[in-house]
């Protein structure tokens, strides 16, 4: 990188994650804490709640952001019923990390880390192709203006 960019530049890469991670969350019956850390994209791709944090994100000059959501007293954090939960959680497979503590079936806490589930995927192919192979692999992900992350 050091090759390409200028003295005032700099370049953030997030690993992108496996969506089935962040359904996992989002399917776990009790949440109790989520915390969410993205940094602002290019990308105008993705479902509408996850366009509407870019876009927010964006136009507040922002570069980073955290969000931490903890649950009420009596009950569960449910973050499809938040545009602002959803959205960032969702931003999060290309360009951060949500962590959440659930209870899992025997009623323990259980932490769940997206960063901890890249998304992984294969080519196969000639070695002579392979960065046209990796091209058009990637094309294929974000192709039509949405993510298609499994």
């Amino acid at each position: 990188m050091n090759k390409v960019c200028k003295d005032d530049e700099y370049v953030v890469v997030d690993v992108e994650t496996d969506k089935d991670t962040l359904n996992k969350i989002l399917d776990s019956q009790y949440i109790k804490k989520i915390i969410i850390d993205i940094n602002y994209s290019n990308q105008d791709i993705g479902s509408k709640v996850k366009r509407f944090v870019d876009k927010d994100i964006k136009a507040s000059n922002t570069g980073r952001l955290k969000i931490e959501a903890t649950q009420k007293n009596d009950s569960y954090i449910e973050p499809r019923k938040s545009d602002i939960l959803l959205g960032a959680m969702e931003s999060s497979l290309s360009n951060g990390e949500t962590e959440a503590n659930v209870l899992d079936e025997n009623g323990r806490t259980e932490t769940i880390k997206t960063v901890d589930y890249p998304l992984k995927d294969f080519i196969n192919g000639f070695e002579s192709r392979f960065f046209i192979l990796v091209f058009e692999k990637l094309i294929a992900m974000f192709k039509n203006g949405k993510q298609n992350n499994k």
